[in-house]
Order: structure tokens, then sequence, then C-alpha cells
């Protein structure tokens, strides 16, 4: 849900800072490389399988993937998902960009490029919330991938920091209820739970963080390719026409 987003964007946001007050990426790196598998454990501290599943007898591995990709509201969803999965993703390492060389923000605060963004999504959450409940799953992704797209057309006329924030807010709007799975995700385990007669929230949770991170790693290889394609030298502070 809205926990991938956000933490992506601290993701962002912290290693900068970090690099900016230490003088070095390196450091930043070994001292990132060691907190992220301490967090990483604590987080599965509290994690646990609700006891009326646990005695399900699961289904074999082969037949289990079979009927998952063959769900049909799943694969629709996956897909949406895994598209705007990867929209979501390039801006989000686009904008750091933007904020350093084109709006000149000092170096360190880059990350912060997103924050309007952030504030959309944390403050539309109540909203989407009513509209997921009272017009259904389908309406609300409709509507909330239209305010994302409308949002986006702006967001790179900021002329500075302020704009920038200000102009973000709409898109993180969008994004607030464009990445609000659970709705949609549940509509499709429930589907899946009728025709098997087995309840699967991991399988499917396992299989859509699969294609989360295959659509980041997509993102990543798209910003490469035009990075490589358009000549951008990152040493540089101005940008040559070329």
């Amino acid at each position: 849900g809205l926990n991938s987003p956000l933490s992506s964007m601290i993701g962002v946001m912290i290693p900068t800072m970090i690099a900016a007050a230490l003088g070095s990426w390196g450091i930043a790196g070994l001292i990132l490389g060691i907190t992220i598998p301490i967090t990483m454990y604590l987080s599965l501290l509290g994690t646990k399988e609700r006891e009326e599943f646990q005695i399900d007898e699961p289904l074999p591995i082969l037949k289990a993937f079979i009927e998952s990709v063959s769900n049909k509201p799943f694969v629709i969803g996956s897909i949406t998902y895994a598209l705007i999965d990867f929209c979501f993703g390039f801006t989000m390492m686009i904008l750091p960009l933007y904020a350093k060389f084109i709006l000149h923000i000092e170096e360190g605060m880059e990350g912060f490029a997103m924050i309007g963004v952030a504030l959309g999504i944390i403050c539309a959450v109540p909203l989407w919330w009513k509209i997921y409940s009272k017009k259904g799953p389908k309406f609300g992704l409709t509507l909330s991938m239209i305010i994302f797209c409308v949002g986006m057309v702006p967001l790179f006329l900021a002329e500075d920091f302020v704009s920038l924030t200000v102009i973000g807010l709409l898109p993180g709007v969008g994004v607030s209820g464009v990445l609000m799975t659970e709705p949609v995700i549940s509509a499709a385990i429930d589907y899946d739970e009728i025709k098997t007669g087995k309840r699967r929230e991991a399988t499917y949770g396992g299989i859509g963080a699969f294609i989360a991170r295959l659509s980041m790693i997509l993102s990543a290889v798209a910003l490469i390719v035009v990075q490589l394609t358009s000549g951008f030298n990152p040493n540089l502070e101005t940008q040559t026409p070329e």
C-alpha cells in the first residue's frame, strides 16, 4: 500500500543528507549497508500469520502458480500497478536530478524534491478510503490515475523549490489513491478463494512484491538509458545542449 512509496521517498532523502554531511558517498553507503539489514530483521519480529489460515493445506507450488496467473482480476491489477510503479519510480528518480541541475537546490537537499508528493500522499489517505469504500476499487483506481496523470503535466514547470512542492501536491493526491492496493488485490484474493477454497494472501503478496520490484528495476534502467542517450554528465553543474 502506502508504505512502499513513502519508504522509497525517505530512502531517496536520507542518503543524500548523510553523504552531504559526511562528505562521502562511500561512508554513507557503509552506514546504510549496516543499518538496513538490522531494520529488516526487526520488521520480521512483528510478522505473524493469522492462526485460522495456518490449518489450510497449501496448494502444490506449480498448481498455486498456475491458479495465480490465471486469476484475471489479479493479472489486470498487477499489470496496472506495475505500469503505475514504473511511472512513479521513474518520476521519483528524476525529481532529485531536476532539483539539483535545474532548480539548483543546495547539495544534500535534492531528495526533498519529493516532499510535495509525500504531503499529497499522506493528506489524501482519508479521502481515498471514503471513495474506495463508497464507489468501489475500480472507480477509485481510475479516478486516482486520472488525477496522477493530470498532476504530472505541470510538475516540471516549477521554477523554485516552493513551487515544486506546491505543484507536487496534486500528483501526490493521485499517487495516494493509486497505491492503495488493498481493495483491488483483496478483491482478486476473494475471487481466488471462491475458486480454490483456500485463502492465499501470502502467495499473491509475494507475486505482487516481485512485480513491484521488477518495475522499479525497469525504472532505473530507463533512467540510465535516458542519461546515456542524452549525454548527461553528473559532474557538470550545467548540462550542455548536446
